[in-house]
């Protein structure tokens, strides 16, 4: 038995609740192919022996919804890609608030599913978000328990909705300008910080 994901017809309606009005057309063809070809490859057994949980089909999401091929605009399928993987969490009943802009700072250049699913294992577990990469990608997580959806009857449009909702109003893209500004100054000073590690070390010969 493997994991439940979505189907094409459940991401285009996260994709309409998410826009509404400002939500452009898509390629339903290619959004269908997009969609199977994450169910695929949530059934594949990885070198454990065992298919994927929740957190990496959702990682998954994220970075195959996230490249504008199926609506011609860049930042609604980013938009679109970051809400399906936390509506799909929630259905999962793994609640991840992602209101830390760090998060999205993280994986929103990634193509890294390793990367983007060890984000969202330390926000649903509450760890420290760091904004060095190398961490996230170092990190080693246990398996989360299979969980069912719950949206193939006569009532998942409903849940579906709510789950989008839920997820829109909790994660960061809703965050006031403050928030935004003083993640802007902590990734500045990150970067100051690398690069002042990265003179020293040039001072100090480490690279001859």
């Amino acid at each position: 038995m493997w994991i439940q994901t979505f189907t094409s017809v459940q991401v285009q309606e996260i994709h309409q609740r998410l826009h509404r009005r400002k939500a452009l057309i898509i390629d339903y063809a290619e959004l269908e192919q997009l969609c199977e070809d994450v169910n695929i490859r949530s059934r594949c057994k990885n070198e454990h022996g065992s298919v994927a949980d929740a957190i990496q089909v959702a990682a998954d999401y994220f970075v195959t919804l996230k490249k504008p091929t199926w609506v011609q605009d860049h930042q609604q399928s980013l938009d679109t890609a970051f809400i399906t993987a936390l509506s799909y969490l929630r259905l999962s009943n793994y609640v991840i608030d992602c209101e830390n802009p760090a998060i999205w700072y993280l994986i929103s250049q990634s193509q890294d599913r390793k990367l983007v699913e060890n984000v969202f294992f330390a926000a649903l577990t509450e760890s420290h978000v760091s904004l060095d990469t190398s961490e996230h990608r170092a990190r080693h997580r246990g398996r989360l328990p299979l969980t069912h959806l719950g949206v193939d009857n006569h009532r998942w449009a409903a849940r579906l909705r709510m789950f989008v909702d839920e997820s829109y109003e909790r994660c960061c893209l809703t965050a006031p300008g403050y928030v935004w500004q003083e993640h802007e100054q902590a990734v500045r000073e990150y970067h100051q910080q690398a690069h002042a590690r990265l003179k020293q070390s040039l001072a100090s010969g480490f690279f001859n």
